[in-house]
C-alpha cells in the first residue's frame, strides 16, 4: 500500500511540475490525469494490473506511462507474482522515465524485492548498483544516495559479501544516521563479520 501511494504521489507531483518545472503541467488532460488516478487506486492487485494496462493502451504517450508501469510492478509484488514479471514491469517503468530519480527508485525497488525474496541475487546486485549510479550529483540528494547504498548493502549481505556489506551499510548509515532499517542491517552485517560490540551498538540504535 505504501508503495502504491508513493507511486501515485510522485506521479501527480511530477505531472504538476513540482520537480520538473511548470511546462510539465501542460502535458496531460484532466481526463487523462483522472484515468491514471483511478487505475492506480484499484484495491485488488490483479485488477490493478489490468486497469493500469488499459490506461497504457488508452494513453500510450502519457506523462504517466512510467508510473503506470510502476503501478503494475507494485501490484505484481503485492500479488506475489513471479520475479521475472516484476523485473519486466520495473524495466518498462525505468525505460519510460526521463527522470533520473524515478529510475533510481525503480531500480532500488527491484533490487529490494529480489533481496527480500532471496532470489536472483546477482541480478539484485546489478539493480542496486544501477540505483546508486542513477542518483545525480548535487546538493539535496545526499539522503537519497544513502538510501540507495543501503539497498546495495542489504543485497551484499544477502549474497554473503559481508565485508562489502559492512562498508556499504556504514556509508549508508552515515548519510541516514536515524534510518532504523539501515542500522538494523548494519548490525546484522557486523554480527556476521564477528564484530559483536559494533553489532550491538547498531542494533541498539535501530
Amino acid at each position: 500500500m505504501r508503495a502504491k501511494l508513493l507511486t501515485l504521489g510522485i506521479a501527480l507531483a511530477l505531472a504538476a511540475g513540482v520537480f520538473a518545472g511548470p511546462a510539465r503541467a501542460q502535458e496531460f488532460t484532466p481526463v487523462e490525469r483522472q484515468a491514471f488516478k483511478e487505475s492506480a487506486a484499484v484495491k485488488d492487485p490483479v485488477a490493478r494490473v489490468a486497469a493500469a494496462k488499459r490506461f497504457l493502451a488508452d494513453y500510450p504517450k502519457s506523462v504517466f506511462v512510467p508510473f503506470a508501469w510502476q503501478t503494475i510492478m507494485d501490484a505484481l509484488v503485492e500479488a506475489k507474482a513471479p520475479t521475472s514479471d516484476v523485473v519486466a514491469a520495473g524495466e518498462a517503468a525505468a525505460a519510460a522515465s526521463g527522470e533520473e530519480m524515478v529510475r533510481a527508485d525503480v531500480y532500488k525497488r527491484i533490487a529490494s524485492e529480489l533481496a527480500g525474496r532471496r532470489e536472483r541475487l546477482e541480478l539484485a546486485d546489478e539493480y542496486a548498483r544501477k540505483a546508486v549510479a542513477s542518483v545525480p550529483p548535487g546538493e539535496g540528494l545526499e539522503e537519497a544516495a544513502a538510501a540507495m547504498r543501503g539497498t546495495l548493502g542489504w543485497v551484499q549481505l544477502e549474497r554473503g559479501e559481508v565485508d562489502l556489506a559492512v562498508a556499504t551499510l556504514t556509508s549508508a548509515a552515515a548519510g541516514l544516521p536515524n534510518d532504523q532499517v539501515i542500522l538494523y542491517r548494519l548490525g546484522a552485517a557486523y554480527e556476521k563479520a564477528g564484530m559483536s560490540d559494533k553489532a550491538i551498538d547498531a542494533y541498539v540504535r535501530s
